[in-house]
């Protein structure tokens, strides 16, 4: 398969050694032009990236945004091509590589924003309940045909005026094999992101229910969230390992930025 005219790959990286082959190696069967985005790597990953032909730009991180924004505004991509983001600890299997080739070789033209199904695994468990998989996501689009929200963590692309919206069930896997407590740490440097879009006012305008939650004290809204995934939505059937990913990513992860903004509001009252 060879969409090298028709599809460019962006993968943001900073020190993903452990990652980023096997991501490449899924990517190489679309033959088409891949650029990495890094954010000043110490590790291998610009060598593994160079080993698969990859073009590389340095950039210093900010957020996933505005890397991606930066490389775009340097115009390399063909207009009338498509783009397609995925991350380092992502990958797709063979089956959805052939169905993006089918996609574009016949998509209607009005369609200009394409979202593929998110499937998680955590260290070596598919994790299929809780929310946790099955997850529609932005993650092809044509090139103009889109845009970022405001939001600087967990971003979303968003179609413009004049093009539609298509949903596939073509599955991309998000697989990252750090440890725990790295993936700790890379919480705490979300939680820091999340902190900002929160103060600026960005995280409460998603939708009634994002209103809700922040309107709620946050212990009690972070455990209902907890409960209505682990419970409500079935999240005990992934067995322990999907208890540790929830107990991390979702009562942990939530309560740290909850009990960093009280903290922080305190000194606030304080101070003045």
């Amino acid at each position: 398969m060879n969409l090298k005219d028709k599809l460019t790959i962006i993968v943001l990286t900073y020190n993903e050694e452990m990652h980023l082959k096997r991501c490449l190696e899924s990517l190489k069967h679309f033959k088409s032009n891949i650029f990495i985005i890094d954010s000043g790597s110490t590790d291998s990953t610009l060598e593994i990236a160079e080993e698969f032909g990859a073009k590389v730009f340095v950039n210093e991180f900010y957020s996933q945004k505005q890397q991606i924004n930066w490389f775009l505004s340097k115009n390399l991509i063909p207009k009338k091509s498509w783009i397609l983001r995925i991350d380092a600890d992502e990958y797709l299997p063979f089956d959805s590589i052939l169905k993006i080739g089918i996609l574009l070789s016949d998509i209607d033209q009005i369609i200009g924003l394409v979202y593929l199904r998110l499937q998680r695994i955590f260290h070596g468990k598919h994790l299929k309940y809780g929310t946790l998989s099955g997850r529609y996501l932005p993650r092809l689009w044509r090139v103009g045909c889109a845009e970022f929200g405001a939001k600087d963590m967990d971003e979303k692309l968003i179609i413009k005026n004049g093009f539609k919206v298509f949903k596939t069930k073509i599955d991309f896997y998000d697989d990252s094999l750090i440890s725990p407590i790295n993936f700790v740490i890379k919480h705490t440097k979300y939680a820091e992101r999340q902190l900002i879009d929160i103060d600026n006012g960005k995280e409460k305008k998603i939708s009634l229910s994002k209103k809700i939650y922040y309107s709620l004290p946050f212990e009690l809204s972070v455990l209902i969230l907890f409960l209505y995934r682990y419970v409500i939505r079935l999240g005990f059937l992934d067995g322990r390992r999907g208890l540790w990913y929830h107990f991390l990513q979702c009562f942990f992860y939530r309560n740290l930025i909850g009990i960093e903004q009280e903290i922080r509001d305190y000194y606030k009252r304080k101070n003045k």
